[in-house]
């Protein structure tokens, strides 16, 4: 089992610099990267895995007790890449007439609402690849 974490770095505005110091590079990354948000990199949603970084743990630790809406806790048997190719797909919204929109299934305050107007269908397709899905307002698992 595989522990991911998505911080969505517009509450903590200094996340780009405190992964810089406190982690690995190829433990994180922007979902912002390479999409056509990319220039809200530093302050969109980031996916990583603390792994074993007592100070990185520590900093996530004093964020989630700071900004609990920051935070989603995610589990998985599914490889960084794996993962992060499935939520950055996830991002994109296709809006009837052809637009398109931001979908924020990374604040605990959206997935609250998603989870109870998808049908069964999307919710699998949207956590299927994941054992847990926890925020600071509820736990989900694919049905």
């Amino acid at each position: 089992m595989i522990a991911y974490i998505i911080l969505d770095a517009a509450a903590r505005p200094d996340t780009p610099d405190a992964l810089l110091r406190l982690a690995p590079p190829a433990s994180y990354r922007s979902l912002f990267l390479g999409t056509p948000d990319a220039r809200a990199s530093a302050s969109g949603p980031w996916l990583l895995t603390p792994g074993d970084a007592p100070q990185l743990a520590q900093w996530l630790t004093d964020v989630e007790r700071q900004r609990p809406n920051a935070i989603t806790l995610l589990t998985s048997m599914r490889p960084f890449e794996t993962v992060f190719a499935h939520l950055q797909r996830l991002l994109t919204l296709r809006l009837p007439g052809g637009g398109t929109g931001l979908l924020r299934y990374y604040d605990p305050r959206v997935m609250e609402q998603l989870h109870r107007v998808l049908t069964a269908e999307q919710r699998h397709t949207l956590l299927a690849p994941f054992t847990g899905w926890r925020t600071c307002r509820g736990q989900y698992v694919a049905e």
